[in-house]
């Protein structure tokens, strides 16, 4: 839309059309060299399942993003809007929440950036980035074996209870499909927690309701390491089926009161409560 603007100048009527605020659109274009990006997550943002695209610049020119797109083959795309300086010869880490997964034999990650270059016009580039020590792809591997139990048997979690010195937690798989090759592998230990020989392994999951409890002990009695856990209540649980690799485990769904159940227990037989 235009504006105009009228002013009188000695008797003179005269109209200015101004152009219009709006920005053009980028203009498309390769990554200017010594630019790059990748995707990773960090330990502390497996609690709510985020991560970060870090965009490294090693030109000599600083790098104004306002636009972030991250695309998997295995999810839906990730939207970030904003402002980011990457300063020349600096990295800067765009955090984001991963969407859930779906399962699928391999994964392609590519991000598309929106950004200006000093006084220059805006750009958009897509490239694609690594998951350079694999962390994203777990996440969305571990939303697949989760949707492929809950597929086969409903997991019902009850609420911790000490016994003999451990701490038991009741869960009943109660299957949806008789027919399901799934099996429940195991759970597997924290920095805080460890499944005991108590623990259940192996579990078909088909015909009857069966139960699958896991029983912890503390894997450490440090002060600071507890006092300060963040991590330690994520319990993997490793499910095998058709089609998943093998070794892949989603975190034990578990709400706020069972989590601190656990956290209670450790302190108390590690003597610190």
């Amino acid at each position: 839309m235009r504006s105009a603007r009228v002013a009188v100048v000695g008797g003179v009527t005269l109209l200015a059309a101004l152009l219009p605020a709006c920005s053009p659109d980028p203009q498309d274009a390769p990554l200017p060299d010594g630019v790059s990006a990748l995707v990773d997550q960090g330990r502390m943002q497996r609690q709510d399942r985020g991560a970060f695209v870090r965009i490294s610049n090693r030109s000599d020119r600083d790098l104004v993003v306002s636009d972030l797109v991250l695309t998997s083959s295995r999810s839906r795309a990730v939207v970030w809007t904003g402002t980011e300086t990457v300063g020349a010869g600096y990295d800067t880490d765009v955090v984001v929440t991963l969407p859930r997964g779906r399962c699928g034999a391999t994964t392609r990650y590519t991000v598309t950036l929106t950004y200006r270059v000093g006084d220059d016009g805006e750009r958009r580039s897509t490239v694609a980035v690594e998951d350079r020590y694999g962390a994203v792809t777990r996440v969305l591997d571990g939303d697949c074996a989760r949707a492929t139990l809950e597929r086969a048997a409903r997991m019902d979690v009850g609420l911790p209870v000490e016994d003999d010195g451990a701490l038991r937690i009741p869960i009943t798989l109660t299957p949806r499909d008789r027919a399901s090759a799934v099996r429940l592998v195991g759970y597997r230990p924290t920095p805080l927690v460890r499944p005991t020989r108590w623990s259940a392994t192996d579990v078909a999951v088909g015909g009857a309701p069966v139960r699958a409890d896991l029983v912890l002990e503390p894997a450490r009695c440090d002060p600071h390491a507890i006092a300060e856990d963040k991590v330690g209540r994520l319990v993997p649980v490793e499910v095998s089926a058709p089609g998943l690799p093998d070794g892949t485990t989603f975190v034990l769904p578990l709400d706020r009161q069972r989590r601190t159940a656990i956290l209670d227990y450790v302190r108390s037989a590690c003597g610190l409560d």
